[in-house]
């Protein structure tokens, strides 16, 4: 749990997912999931420490990594989820957002 939890908290930190309450404990897109970039995402996830430092790679994988960021920043979660996520979950989370 620990993995997931250090994970978690960089995306909330991010302000890519917000955690909910009600009805029971959960993780919401904090924000329209179209405004979150996939490269948002894996820039949260390199952060929580589980990716390799770029200054460390050779150029050629510093060249593959670039290549990645640029590839997800084309792409964002709503297009990833598709009819998954529903207008009214970011709702949801912005009404309690804007309670606190």
């Amino acid at each position: 749990a620990e993995f997931g939890d250090k994970i978690l908290k960089h995306l909330v930190d991010s302000e890519l997912i917000a955690k909910t309450s009600d009805p029971k404990t959960g993780f919401l897109p904090a924000k329209d999931p179209a405004n979150i970039k996939l490269s948002d995402i894996a820039k949260a996830v390199a952060a929580a420490g589980f990716a390799q430092s770029t200054t460390e790679q050779p150029d050629s994988l510093q060249q593959i990594t670039q290549a990645q960021r640029n590839a997800l920043a084309q792409h964002n979660l709503k297009q990833i989820l598709g009819d998954f996520q529903t207008p009214q979950t970011f709702d949801k989370t912005a009404e309690r957002d804007s309670e606190a």
